[in-house]
């Protein structure tokens, strides 16, 4: 029995040790985590413009593709439009301009694709950038 009492004993004294070693652990922990959200917070001037900045700079790929877009079909109507306005004078001019007319339309349902794929991906590192620094917040919150 005294070899028993002794075991229980030492292990007694063992979990005592390890809960004041996770003890310390925790109150270091706090002590950091809390120097952390300080240090978080008072930074948030510097890097929430940044952030912004970010999200500006990947939008502008996206409004520059749909820019395109929008530009090779308002170029398509005007010129399509003069090549109406002057096939009666001038039969081959007219033919140019709706020529032209055409070749902007291609060339817009040609950039579609792109345009799309740019769009999807903006939104997809829109998510990706938000996600992670949600989770950055969380972890130092």
């Amino acid at each position: 029995m005294t070899e028993l009492d002794n075991e229980k004993t030492v292990d007694l004294e063992a979990n005592n040790q390890s809960k004041q070693v996770q003890t310390e652990q925790e109150n270091v922990t706090d002590k950091l985590s809390l120097k952390c959200k300080v240090i978080f917070w008072t930074t948030a001037i510097l890097w929430v413009p940044v952030l912004i900045v970010i999200y500006c700079l990947i939008a502008t790929l996206a409004l520059v593709t749909w820019c395109l877009q929008l530009a090779l079909i308002v170029t398509a109507a005007f010129v399509g439009i003069a090549g109406v306005v002057v096939l009666t004078q001038a039969f081959w001019g007219a033919l140019f301009y709706i020529g032209m007319a055409l070749m902007a339309l291609g060339l817009a349902v040609l950039f579609l694709k792109l345009t799309i794929w740019v769009t999807t991906n903006v939104v997809d590192w829109f998510k990706v950038i938000t996600n992670s620094w949600l989770r950055y917040i969380r972890e130092e919150a």
